[in-house]
């Protein structure tokens, strides 16, 4: 006895039992022109890791026994399908099975390296077979797990993963098999300190029984579990640079000083500025401007006048600043009073 994918037990063979006869059945007399009845008769099929689709019919055939006495031959007329039966079986399937999955997220959707708390909010949808069985009964049925990853598929090295992400309601949602499972704005967040965007990023998600379902029903993937995952492709941007600047100090070159109703003076300078070992490093062009004031006070608020936005050259303003290093900008342009 055997599963079959075809009427006339041709096709793929599922569960085969070598006998199914008990001994008194097996030594029953066959008489000429006589039907030859074996009832009941009992089989157990293990169908482990088989859908109802692959065992349409269940068919036997029979065969001489192994040492049979007296011996004979026997003779199918007109040919050996003759020996072979099947039937329609029902089949209950214990399997909810998800076909497909996706991931539906604004495309405005971005992490930041090196910050620590990225939130994202997205979608998180699945197809199911309809052929398999309802998940409409139970408590804590679903877990959704996120991470980071830098292949498209999700494989490998789990960035940032976060166990389960659904709320109380996303858990205990029910769905009939045919139906999408949609879980609505789920919002999960992603640490990405020590990851940069010199690669592509993608957010993952994967479908998982809850460890304390009650649910009656087995969570299978087809054709096979990687229809459980989803990945979707996000922008990266590069962090921020924070400069901390400790102290600006600045020291004038030569006897400069100004002359007063004087309608112009030419002051120069240099300009030391001190960030702070923690500061970041920041290389680049067009990155600095220096505006150039008077005040009657020494920490230059009171009566402060802006006489020059920006009073550095093209070389000066694309110096690069390092983390407790000094910058300085040397002969400072001309600053006009009038």
């Amino acid at each position: 006895m055997y599963g079959n994918t075809r009427a006339d037990g041709r096709g793929d063979v599922v569960g085969h039992v070598d006998q199914v006869l008990n001994q008194e059945q097996g030594g029953q007399t066959l008489n000429p022109g006589h039907a030859l009845l074996f009832t009941p008769v009992v089989a157990n099929l293990d169908l482990t890791d088989t859908r109802c689709s692959q065992v349409p019919y269940v068919c036997v055939t029979l065969s001489k026994g192994e040492k049979p006495n007296p011996r004979f031959s026997l003779s199918p007329q007109p040919d050996e399908s003759i020996l072979t039966g099947c039937v329609d079986t029902p089949c209950t399937t214990n399997q909810f099975r998800v076909t497909y999955s996706y991931v539906d997220a604004p495309e405005s959707t971005s992490i930041t390296e090196n910050k620590q708390d990225n939130i994202v909010i997205f979608d998180a949808i699945f197809n199911t077979d309809s052929g398999s069985k309802d998940a409409t009964s139970g408590s804590n049925l679903w877990q959704l797990d996120t991470w980071l990853s830098d292949v498209p598929e999700g494989y490998g090295t789990r960035h940032s993963e976060r166990h389960q992400v659904l709320t109380d309601a996303h858990r205990n949602q029910y769905v009939t098999a045919g139906d999408d499972l949609a879980f609505r704005g789920i919002q999960t967040s992603f640490d990405a300190r020590g990851l940069t965007c010199d690669r592509p990023k993608y957010m993952c998600a994967e479908l998982k029984e809850d460890p304390q379902s009650t649910g009656d029903f087995d969570l299978v993937g087809v054709p096979n579990d990687s229809s459980l995952r989803m990945c979707k492709e996000i922008d990266c941007a590069p962090a921020k640079k924070v400069v901390r600047v400790v102290d600006t100090a600045i020291g004038l070159i030569g006897a400069a000083s100004l002359v007063e109703s004087e309608s112009e003076n030419n002051v120069r300078m240099n300009v030391d500025v001190h960030p702070s070992p923690d500061s970041d490093d920041v290389i680049g062009d067009d990155l600095w401007k220096l505006a150039a004031s008077t005040s009657s006070s020494p920490d230059g608020q009171t009566d402060k006048h802006i006489i020059s936005e920006n009073v550095l050259t093209d070389r000066q303003d694309d110096q690069d600043m390092h983390a407790g290093q000094k910058m300085t900008t040397h002969k400072t342009g001309s600053i006009v009073c009038r």
